[in-house]
């Protein structure tokens, strides 16, 4: 940074009124009292030698205030990127960087990158209320950002957006910057920066757009030996390959992901495997081999218990006609103690309905409630497999027990919603 983008207005009107001294008496000799109230409202900047005059009046060192904020930019980069690359913890005087508001007073563009960062820092632990609190209020200001903040912001803010489910508002960051990104970052950052932006558009089933940031962001991490990021991208890579019924290529990536786990210590870990035969699990049911898939959920949970590869495998038995392993693996998920995620719990709830209770006309009323509930869910938060799937499997049974009009009316709502994400995928 130049010595000219600093603005010590605020910090000299702050330090003078906390001493008690009037602009006549700061001023005189150096400056009118006008010309000095237009420093602090920050209507004007100085020369570097107006500045010294008036600081050295406060007893401030112009030169350390330079030096301390030309440090503070070094520091708050070096906290980023290692809240980026996750190599080290963040320390206790890390963090001591948020707390030193006086600081920022000579140059707000400092002050921005400390609340962006820092924000960053709240996701790593989960604070999305404060974090999304952050972002809201600089959002107000984004058009005045340095090309640099603008940067951060985009790559925190869908971040953000990410991890509370709020791809929407990621989206249209994405669209409305999309060609006016100013790229201003290391190499590293703007590689894991097209790969959340590809998470975004996976998400949003734009899987060839998500494809092409996802290869982007891959070229960095071919070049460096970050196994981690590698993992990351050619697992999303599948997924994306998958949904357009790419079955064969996505499987090779998780076969270049398994490579990956047997060629890294620190990546070889069961939930990374369960991570894997998880979704190579759901890359066989969508292809409709119930067989591969379901031996592939069970190897998942060979690696962790997860309550989506007891459902995964519930699902799948069920489309096989196995009831008698469907209501075995159900009543290992009903042994659960922690609580579900809504996905799963909406699942669980309809295969009790199907495989424990008795459905006939008599609970048709309480399954149409629990119909309702479920696909309502399954489609304002685009989880259009699922939506199709159990829209389906709901009109089979009002066709069972003779609703013939409901019945058709669901099936015409799962083709629409078949036709409408093939029209998307392409």
């Amino acid at each position: 940074m130049k010595k000219r983008d600093y603005n010590f207005g605020p910090l000299i009107k702050i330090t003078r009124r906390r001493l008690g001294y009037t602009q006549e008496e700061i001023c005189d000799g150096i400056c009118t009292p006008s010309y000095l109230s237009r420093i602090e409202n920050c209507h004007v900047i100085p020369s570097e030698e107006t500045y010294k005059l008036i600081l050295e009046r406060l007893n401030l060192d112009y030169d350390k205030f330079i030096e301390d904020l030309n440090n503070l930019d070094d520091n708050l980069e070096t906290i980023y990127s290692k809240l980026l690359s996750k190599k080290e913890d963040i320390k206790d005087y890390d963090l001591r960087i948020f707390e030193n508001s006086y600081l920022y007073l000579g140059n707000n563009d400092l002050y921005i990158k400390s609340r962006l960062i820092n924000c960053k820092y709240l996701l790593s632990l989960q604070k999305y209320l404060e974090a999304e609190d952050i972002i809201n209020q600089l959002s107000v200001i984004y058009n005045s950002f340095s090309n640099r903040n603008k940067f951060i912001y985009l790559n925190v803010a869908i971040s953000l957006y990410y991890l509370t489910n709020q791809t929407n508002k990621a989206l249209n960051l994405i669209i409305n910057n999309k060609n006016n990104f100013n790229i201003q970052g290391s190499d590293f950052e703007v590689a894991c920066f097209r790969f959340n932006v590809a998470l975004i558009l996976c998400k949003e089933y734009r899987h060839f757009e998500s494809i092409d940031y996802c290869q982007n962001a891959l070229e960095y991490f071919k070049t460096v030996y970050l196994p981690n990021f590698s993992f990351k991208c050619h697992i999303l890579l599948a997924i994306a390959k998958n949904n357009l019924a790419q079955y064969n290529l996505a499987r090779t990536h998780f076969n270049i992901c398994f490579n990956i786990l047997e060629n890294s210590e620190k990546m070889n870990r069961p939930e990374n495997y369960n991570m894997v035969y998880s979704n190579l699990g759901c890359c066989f049911e969508r292809e409709g081999n119930l067989e591969k898939a379901i031996y592939n959920y069970k190897l998942a949970l060979s690696y962790k218990k997860e309550g989506g590869d007891y459902i995964n495998i519930i699902r799948c038995t069920y489309k096989k006609g196995d009831l008698g392993e469907a209501i075995e693996y159900l009543n290992h998920v009903n042994n659960i103690h922690e609580e579900l995620p809504l996905k799963l719990q909406y699942q669980r709830d309809i295969f009790s309905f199907i495989l424990l209770g008795q459905l006939n006309s008599k609970v048709a009323n309480s399954f149409s409630d629990l119909e309702e509930t479920c696909l309502k869910y399954f489609e304002k938060n685009k989880l259009y497999n699922l939506l199709i799937f159990y829209t389906k499997l709901f009109a089979d049974f009002y066709k069972n027990i003779k609703l013939y009009k409901k019945s058709c009316e669901l099936y015409e709502f799962a083709l629409e919603t078949s036709e409408n994400i093939r029209k998307g995928t392409n």
